[in-house]
């Protein structure tokens, strides 16, 4: 998730708890990128993704389009 940190306490609070999540548990879990994901990335407005696109050669970016083929 990449978006401005919210000024409404309950939105900033999900926010945290959001990125906390990705810290903590995505090494538990197995996880895909759409390539509806992927095109919505690179279409989107450069200058406000700060975060990277998970998928390193150490960590693999899954097509989850693959098995629908």
């Amino acid at each position: 998730m990449v978006a401005r940190p919210a000024r409404d306490l309950l939105q900033a609070a999900r926010q945290q708890l959001t990125r906390d999540w990705w810290d903590l548990k995505r090494g538990q879990h197995e996880l895909f990128t759409s390539q509806v994901v992927l095109d919505e990335i690179a279409a989107g407005e450069a200058a406000g993704f700060t975060l990277p696109v998970i998928g390193t050669p150490e960590e693999p970016l899954d097509n989850a389009n693959d098995d629908n083929d």
